[in-house]
């Protein structure tokens, strides 16, 4: 997470930092604004996107985007995400217990940070470097020993958290805050987008994972199935992909949907070599890059 002050003599420093740490690819910079490629297109040769180097708005100016908005929609934490969630989404999220108090909503956000990590060892233990976690910024919520990963769309903004339990006997490992659709969103397409090619897998884990092994175009469909937002989300940004699903049936039926769905992309299917882990998210980065390496082009194996 990235923590700025408001600091009028150094904001545009601040709005610069904003900007890098999303992958937002600066062209140039004037005395008021920086000149960047517009993340929420394809944009890859004249900057199109306008940043604003004293207040953060921007604008894009194709007239096939348009987007525009304020550091906010990066994820800026002066944005005070934690406001965009009301108490009955905490509550869906933590479990249906009852709001002690006003603040407690106020606070979830702050109170989910981590320092020393020691609350995510279940995490360290499979491997999760701890720069991963802090890039996800994955924290933790002790009232319910839960793990708390923020989801965010393809826009930067938070659309919802991931509640995992620490207790492996608990009776609903994951919890979803309330109104979250996952359906609607893949996992960091908001980072993969800038990419060509994308590899798909099943769980939010599973794709931080494979992000730590050196291969930041990865999105997560949060489940085995595959909706009809999610396929033309694939198909919008990504001219190759890669089929990731974990070594089981529901695997196999999300790898299926994505071979349907996305014809008119490049596409190839890992195949698990025997005795490696059952998903991504168990592997180590040597075998998931020797999974991603010879994943085999669909086409290309049809005519054999």
């Amino acid at each position: 997470m990235i923590l700025l002050s408001l600091k009028s003599s150094s904001f545009d420093k601040q709005v610069k930092e904003v900007l890098e740490h999303n992958g937002i690819t600066i062209i140039s910079e004037g005395a008021d604004e920086y000149a960047c490629l517009c993340p929420f297109h394809k944009n890859t040769d004249t900057p199109a996107m306008y940043v604003n180097k004293h207040t953060g708005l921007w604008h894009c100016f194709n007239p096939s985007c348009g987007e525009k908005g304020s550091l906010r929609s990066f994820g800026w934490e002066g944005a005070n995400l934690k406001k965009e969630f009301t108490d009955d989404d905490i509550i869906a999220l933590l479990g249906g217990e009852e709001v002690e108090d006003s603040s407690k909503v106020d606070d979830f956000y702050e109170q989910t940070r981590v320092e020393d990590y020691s609350n995510l060892n279940t995490l360290l233990s499979r491997g999760f470097t701890k720069e991963t976690l802090n890039h996800f910024e994955v924290g933790y919520y002790a009232k319910k020993n839960r793990i708390i990963i923020p989801v965010r769309d393809e826009f930067f903004k938070l659309a919802g958290f991931i509640g995992r339990s620490i207790d492996p006997d608990a009776y609903l490992r994951y919890r979803y805050s309330k109104g979250f659709s996952k359906g609607k969103i893949l996992f960091n397409l908001n980072n993969a987008k800038r990419f060509g090619s994308v590899i798909v897998v099943e769980g939010s884990t599973d794709c931080m994972k494979i992000h730590q092994s050196g291969y930041p175009n990865v999105v997560a469909a949060l489940g085995a199935g595959l909706s009809s937002q999610q396929k033309s989300k694939l198909s919008k940004y990504f001219d190759k992909i890669i089929c990731f699903g974990d070594a089981d049936s529901a695997g196999e039926q999300m790898n299926c949907a994505i071979l349907e769905a996305c014809r008119d992309a490049e596409l190839s299917v890992v195949e698990y070599p025997e005795d490696y882990p059952n998903d991504p998210g168990g592997m180590d980065s040597d075998q998931i890059k020797e999974c991603i390496e010879s994943a085999e082009n669909i086409y290309t194996n049809l005519f054999k």
